[in-house]
């Protein structure tokens, strides 16, 4: 799904030659041995992956700072703010409730 908007973007390109680059060298340093005796392992690093969780991670943040705004304020978020106020107060919506929303 993201896949085109990231192909357009020179940091992502200049990312995966970055990885591709050190992981050309490491294949060349693990045909002497040398990867093996120093610990050295292969970049494993999945750019699209990363972006998208980083991505699902801010936007989850900033739903968390929504949140917590209209949970302080909940009556000035609404179209029906004694409803809505309602749902965010704790209380249990009633029958009663949703016939005086528009009041």
């Amino acid at each position: 799904v993201v896949q085109d908007e990231i192909n357009k973007h020179a940091v992502t390109k200049a990312w995966d030659k970055v990885i591709e680059t050190g992981n050309a060298a490491y294949d060349k340093a693990a045909e002497t041995g040398l990867t093996e005796k120093l610990g050295i392992e292969k970049t494993q690093l999945d750019i699209n992956t990363y972006i998208v969780t980083e991505t699902i991670l801010k936007l989850g943040e900033l739903m968390g700072k929504a949140e917590a705004e209209t949970r302080l304020k909940p009556a000035q978020k609404s179209r029906v703010p004694a409803t809505f106020a309602v749902v965010f107060s704790g209380e249990t919506l009633t029958k009663g409730h949703y016939m005086n929303k528009n009041k």
